[in-house]
C-alpha cells in the first residue's frame, strides 16, 4: 500500500502520492505540480502539444491534461488570498480564467519540486511507523520546504470592518449557507459592493472563498475519522456529489482518486481553528 499526503499548510494545499493519469481538468487556485520519479507530460493552455519536463506552473483556471506515468507525483496549490513568497505560482494572476500559459520546467518550479520530493521521501522513509516521532518528522519536512506565509507587502491597509465581519462569520461557520443577499444585508450594504470589494481585496469571489473553507473543514472531519459522507454533511455540502463537484472544481480531480482508500492518506492541516488561521497569515492587511 503507497502512503499518500494532504496538507493543508500556511497559505498552501499539497498534495504528494500517485495518481493516474488527469484528464482535461483546471484548478480554481495557480498550481505547481511536479514529477518527483522522472518527467510528467503535460498538454494544456499555451502548449500545443504534450511536453515533457519535472515540473510546470499552471495558472488559475487553465484547462490541462497530466501524465503522471505510474510515478510519485506532488502539487501545490495557493489558497485563496494567501501569497507566499516561496512559491512560484503566487505571481499568477489571482483571477481565475487567466489567460497566463501554463510554464513548463521554470527555474522557480525547480525548487518546489525539490522540496515536494524531500516530503515524498520523508513520507515513504515513516511509511508503517506511527506516533509522535513521524509526525514531527513530516512536520519539520513541511515547514522546511513551505516556511511563513507570505502576504503583498505593497500598500496594505486596513481592511474594512464590513468585509472583516464577512470573512469572520464565513471562516467561523463554514457549514452555514446565507446567500451573498443575505451578507450583504447584514452588513448594511449593496450585494454589488460586497460582491465587487471581497473580490478586490481578497482576490476570489465570496462563493469559491467559502468552498475552500468548506473543503477545508471537511478535510479536519475526515482527518479525525469521519466517511466523506458525513465530513461533506457537516461542512456544509448538499451531499456526497455536492461534494465531490467542489473538490473536483478546486483541486480538478475526483476526491476518489485520493480519498479511495487504496492509499494510505496522511492529513495535515496546520490550524484548525480557520479565523484565526486567517488572521496569522495577515490576510487581513491585504493590498
Amino acid at each position: 500500500m503507497h502512503s499518500a499526503m494532504i496538507a493543508f499548510w500556511r497559505g498552501s494545499v499539497v498534495y504528494v502520492g500517485r495518481l493516474p493519469d488527469l484528464p482535461l481538468h483546471a484548478h480554481l487556485a495557480a498550481a505547481v505540480c511536479a514529477g518527483l520519479d522522472g518527467a510528467i507530460e503535460i498538454r494544456g493552455q499555451g502548449l500545443a502539444e504534450w511536453s515533457a519536463c519535472r515540473s510546470a506552473l499552471i495558472p488559475p483556471g487553465a484547462e490541462h491534461e497530466l501524465r503522471t506515468k505510474g510515478g510519485r507525483f506532488g502539487t501545490v496549490l495557493t489558497e485563496p488570498g494567501a501569497a507566499n513568497e516561496w512559491n512560484p505560482a503566487s505571481n499568477f494572476a489571482e483571477d481565475a480564467g487567466s489567460d497566463d500559459p501554463i510554464e513548463v520546467d521554470p527555474e522557480s518550479g525547480a525548487k518546489v519540486a525539490a522540496g515536494l520530493r524531500a516530503l515524498a521521501d520523508s513520507l515513504e522513509s515513516t511509511a508503517g511507523r506511527a506516533g509522535d516521532g513521524v509526525d514531527t518528522e513530516l512536520e519539520s519536512t513541511l515547514s522546511a520546504m513551505l516556511g511563513p506565509a507570505q502576504t503583498s507587502a505593497a500598500g496594505r491597509s486596513e481592511m474594512d470592518p464590513r468585509l472583516l465581519r464577512v470573512i469572520e462569520f464565513l471562516l467561523q461557520a463554514p457549514a452555514d449557507a446565507p446567500d451573498v443577499v443575505e451578507l450583504a444585508a447584514a452588513i448594511d450594504m449593496s450585494p454589488s459592493w460586497l460582491q465587487h470589494n471581497f473580490r478586490k481585496r481578497i482576490g476570489v469571489p465570496i462563493r469559491r472563498f467559502r468552498t475552500f473553507f468548506r473543503l477545508k473543514a471537511a478535510a479536519c472531519f475526515m482527518r479525525d475519522g469521519a466517511s466523506m459522507v458525513a465530513a461533506a454533511l457537516d461542512a456544509g455540502f448538499y451531499d456526497q456529489s455536492h461534494f465531490s463537484n467542489a473538490f473536483r472544481g478546486m483541486f480538478g480531480i475526483q476526491p476518489g482518486l485520493v480519498l479511495s482508500g487504496e492509499e494510505h492518506i496522511r492529513w495535515y492541516i496546520d490550524d484548525e481553528s480557520l479565523v484565526k488561521d486567517f488572521a496569522d497569515r495577515d490576510l487581513l492587511h491585504l493590498a
